[in-house]
């Protein structure tokens, strides 16, 4: 394959990759929380239960899609393991922040306590939701003489005792730095001016700005990490 067209298929990844999450959130987030009436910062108000688990299934669709001649067959487990990754992921990360709090409690708190507590919280809860996305992909993807499996997985065969392979520790530190980054600058963003413009729209608007941002930074971030073994798959074909 030529530069021209890797550089084409890591554009189509990360563009898959980001603005699927971005749209996804936002829109689902949005539609569930047009009867929403809630009091709370929407600084850490997320799209639902739902609106996660759509984005995630979407995600890995989309993954499946810009994957293109790599792939041969219905992708139930890669979908799925997109799904419940992400849905991990965000459920750590709720986890993890309200254990950051009860253990460095501080009141009042200030704002480098917060970002501190964010920034923690969402770089392990992206880790562990990472590392499960991976981990349910692998051995997903049957491909022409296992390039697929042998260099993006980084082994020829796939059975349980390789939870910890190549792509589950690539989608574990891919998410980790993504999701970290994605949360802590929608928790900065609240600190400048532009946050004030956002507070005049409608609560939704405000939620689907807020969760959609966060996917399209996250799903960036991530992708163009995830986007280097698959560069080398590239370069090999």
């Amino acid at each position: 394959m030529t530069v021209q067209a890797r550089v084409r298929f890591l554009v189509s990844w990360i563009a898959a990759n980001s603005i699927s999450l971005g749209i996804s959130l936002a829109l689902g987030s949005w539609i569930e929380s047009v009867n929403l009436r809630s009091t709370y910062d929407f600084t850490w108000s997320f799209s639902g239960f739902y609106s996660v688990i759509v984005a995630g299934l979407i995600l890995g669709m989309m993954q499946w899609a810009v994957l293109d001649k790599y792939r041969t067959f219905l992708p139930v487990r890669w979908v799925l393991g997109a799904m419940i990754g992400f849905c991990s992921i965000v459920g750590f990360g709720w986890l993890f922040f309200i254990a950051a709090i009860l253990v460095h409690f501080r009141d009042p708190s200030t704002f480098k306590d917060d970002l501190l507590r964010v920034t923690i919280s969402q770089l392990v809860a992206g880790q562990f939701g990472g590392a499960i996305l991976g981990a349910i992909q692998l051995g997903s993807s049957h491909s022409r003489q296992g390039q697929f499996r042998e260099v993006i997985l980084g082994v020829p065969q796939l059975g349980s005792g390789h939870i910890l392979s190549y792509w589950a520790m690539v989608n574990s530190f891919a998410w980790a730095i993504g999701w970290s980054i994605g949360r802590v600058c929608n928790y900065a963003v609240t600190y400048y001016p532009i946050y004030w413009h956002i507070q005049n729209l409608p609560e939704p608007a405000k939620i689907a700005i807020h969760s959609g941002t966060l996917g399209l930074l996250a799903g960036l971030v991530s992708s163009v990490i995830t986007g280097l073994p698959l560069w080398r798959l590239l370069q090999r074909d």
